[in-house]
């Protein structure tokens, strides 16, 4: 088994061998950790057990070999290492789809609790 990143066009993708001679591509754009990482970064990777997964200890991921297959994406952080819940927050704010006025929800800051006696 081996990994491999390659472009086609303006698309990066990732590519892994498999034992039995398939080759498994997958863009490389579902896996903001590994498109944001250096390609020295890229390059330190590991089989996980018989062939059940791979890891990137430099960049404390994970992929299954299953989920790749499956083309499931990397959602466990955003290309600048923050929270996937976090991304989609900083998203909608920016779009504007973000909840406002009266009605909006947002945890009480420090400030807005009352005083413990």
């Amino acid at each position: 088994m081996g990994v491999r990143f390659t472009r086609h066009g303006k698309t990066a993708y990732l590519v892994v061998a498999t034992d039995d001679g398939r080759f498994i591509a997958a863009r490389l754009s579902m896996y903001p950790s590994l498109l944001a990482a250096k390609p020295s970064q890229r390059g330190h990777w590991k089989i996980i057990g018989l062939g059940d997964g791979i890891t990137w200890p430099d960049l404390d991921l994970d992929l299954s070999t299953s989920g790749i297959i499956e083309g499931r994406p990397d959602t466990s952080r955003s290309p600048t290492g923050s929270s996937v819940a976090s991304s989609v927050a900083r998203w909608m704010f920016s779009t504007g789809a973000a909840p406002k006025g009266k009605g909006s929800r947002r945890a009480p800051l420090k400030k807005d609790l009352p005083e413990r006696r």
